[in-house]
């Protein structure tokens, strides 16, 4: 039982992950799944659960992060911002990704 409150689209875009400490170079990844709520990525950077604050998504822009999992299958993000800015972003992305 599938128990997300927000639909999930699989999706394969370029991003770049932002940490709390500004020194850190962004870590590349990719989106492989995009919601309202969050999204899960891959990356073949060593993260650090804590160091995340952010993600850049292709041109759509930078959005604020909590890490909710990491594992081998990747990274599960929450976001930050308002649902109303993700539901225009997860529109954009599947229309124009």
């Amino acid at each position: 039982m599938n128990n997300r409150s927000h639909h999930r689209h699989v999706i394969d875009i370029e991003a770049l992950l932002h940490f709390h400490d500004a020194g850190i170079p962004p870590a590349a990844c990719s989106v492989v799944d995009l919601s309202v709520g969050g999204a899960r990525v891959v990356s073949s950077r060593k993260l650090d659960r804590e160091s995340i604050s952010g993600i850049q998504i292709g041109s759509f822009g930078t959005f604020g992060t909590a890490v909710i999992w990491i594992s081998n299958a990747g990274i599960g993000l929450k976001f930050t911002e308002p649902a109303d800015v993700m539901a225009e972003v997860v529109m954009a992305v599947a229309m124009y990704g």
